[in-house]
């Protein structure tokens, strides 16, 4: 759980400390029958690099519980600090959160409780451990410097590679992103292509997740970790504040100038000049005039830049281009440039009030699957009748939703959300007891309940909507969920939501 592989003349020292860990961790029966050894060997590997962290001043583990303050309230989840809590040292709230945090992290769809005895022996003997240590354990100088970056340092690619050092390579991030990058990877390697085709693939998927994934831990990016971590007044925090969304597209070479690479997305018809030495050399560009390129572009220090692997796919075409532009795929390529668009806020405050009109003024109706084409026609109509540039549109537009929906009768919720529209929810209207909805079962809301907090594909929105509404008039054991959201409710959103806690809008402006 290093950044590095060559050893250091510390490694003895803090291996002799995951030793002692694992040697008490096999003494619990319990602990030995959930889990194979590999899984507490690695979670003594976990403990130790905490412990390394602390005493080295690598800075995750200060930047984790400086961003667990400011955005929660708490320094560590689901606990109040005691008084002998220090900042620079071992402390049991650190551990517990921990220990809780990586066994978690193994299994999403089984919640472990945070009070459960396991869990706090487990935390109490680890914590002793690694106490003693801490007393006698050296720093480790060369741990900090794949932290940090020179304070003028601006290059893209310098600055990325911090990024994937903290999300791939440390240990506070590995119980989490080791995992998903694995996932990303396993298709990628699984398919029958050319080795130097499968590394561009493989590659472009690693690059994709630095810019893209959010953590489990406060649902935060790595750009967004790199500034907790470097401070704001570092020069790369300035620039990853700044930094654009990752852009991902078809797009053709129109011209080589002074200024740059020109490409012109296909779908949009939008322009960008690229950097010119964010490419390799061996690219020939000015012999690829006109050519189609599948490509991720992102925009640092003021500069749009190549991102990951470029793919020829050949000569444009009027073919291929008036594909893109009629496909709302293709469309929705830019549509993280247009999430602070006016026409972006004015669009969704007309759909809501069409939604209000049509569901009796509220945000959230209960309705029989076979109705959603025609009720959603009629909200479409309505928001058409207030846009004057979608006036002439059909007064009664043709809906079709996804035929799994519409097929077969079933109760759905229908939601308006604020940030993203119209949401439609099978299967959930039992975590909702409200005077409305008929369709209320005491006896599933346990199911519901979970579904709505733990589920990545249910909005942050709506989950706030349940617990401002619905979770205080719930009479239901919720078998230890509401222990974790009695007063971390936010933090267990953005645990198991990660990268769809922050709802983007994506519309598509034809």
């Amino acid at each position: 759980m290093k950044p590095y592989f060559k050893s250091t003349s510390t490694d003895s020292d803090y291996l002799q400390c995951c030793n002692d860990l694992y040697d008490i961790v096999k003494r619990s029966e319990t602990v030995r029958y959930q889990y194979d050894r590999e899984i507490l060997k690695e979670f003594c590997c976990f403990l130790t690099s905490y412990l390394e962290d602390i005493v080295s001043g690598s800075g995750l583990w200060t930047a984790f519980r400086k961003s667990c303050l400011d955005i929660t309230g708490r320094k560590i989840p689901f606990t109040i600090c005691s008084a002998d809590y220090q900042d620079d040292e071992v402390n049991l709230e650190d551990v517990h959160f921990l220990t809780w945090y990586y066994f978690q992290s193994l299994d999403l769809t089984k919640l472990i409780h945070w009070s459960s005895a396991l869990l706090i022996d487990l935390s109490h003997s680890c914590t002793i451990v690694l106490d003693q240590h801490w007393e006698v354990v050296p720093e480790n100088p060369k741990l900090c410097s794949y932290y940090q970056l020179s304070p003028d340092e601006d290059d893209h690619l310098v600055c990325r590679n911090l990024l994937d050092n903290i999300f791939f390579k440390s240990y506070l991030f590995a119980p989490d992103m080791k995992p998903r990058l694995d996932d990303a990877l396993e298709p990628v390697f699984q398919r029958s292509i050319p080795e130097d085709v499968m590394n561009h693939l493989a590659y472009e998927a690693h690059v994709n997740l630095i810019f893209t994934a959010r953590s489990q831990l406060l649902a935060l990016s790595a750009s967004e970790w790199a500034v907790r971590i470097l401070g704001r007044d570092h020069l790369a925090s300035r620039l990853f504040d700044n930094m654009s969304s990752r852009i991902t597209g078809s797009f053709f070479l129109t011209s080589v100038e002074e200024d740059g690479l020109h490409f012109r997305h296909l779908a949009s018809g939008k322009d960008f000049a690229l950097k010119e030495e964010s490419f390799r050399e061996d690219h020939h560009l000015e012999r690829q005039l006109r050519h189609v390129f599948h490509m991720s572009i992102i925009k640092w220090n003021g500069r749009w830049e190549l991102s990951g692997v470029m793919m020829d796919q050949g000569p444009a075409s009027l073919k291929i281009i008036n594909e893109h532009k009629n496909s709302v795929e293709r469309q929705a390529e830019m549509s993280p440039l247009h999430t602070n668009d006016p026409q972006n806020a004015d669009h969704f405050s007309n759909q809501h009030d069409a939604f209000e009109q049509v569901c009796g003024h509220r945000d959230i109706a209960f309705v029989e699957s076979t109705q959603l084409e025609d009720l959603f026609a009629t909200i479409v109509q309505k928001t058409n009748e207030m846009n004057p540039l979608a006036r002439s549109a059909p007064k009664k537009p043709n809906i079709t939703l996804v035929k799994e929906l519409t097929e077969r009768s079933e109760i759905v919720v229908l939601f308006y959300n604020p940030k993203a529209g119209m949401e439609i929810y099978p299967g959930l209207e039992s975590a909702f007891p409200l005077d409305h909805n008929p369709y209320f079962d005491s006896a599933r809301s346990l199911n519901a309940t979970q579904n709505i907090i733990l589920s990545e594909m249910v909005s942050t929105e709506i989950a706030h909507y349940f617990l401002e509404h619905c979770l205080p008039r719930l009479d239901v054991n919720l078998a230890g969920l509401e222990e974790l959201l009695e007063n971390d409710a936010d933090f267990i959103l953005r645990f198991w939501k990660a990268d769809h806690y922050i709802t983007d809008p994506k519309i598509i402006l034809v």
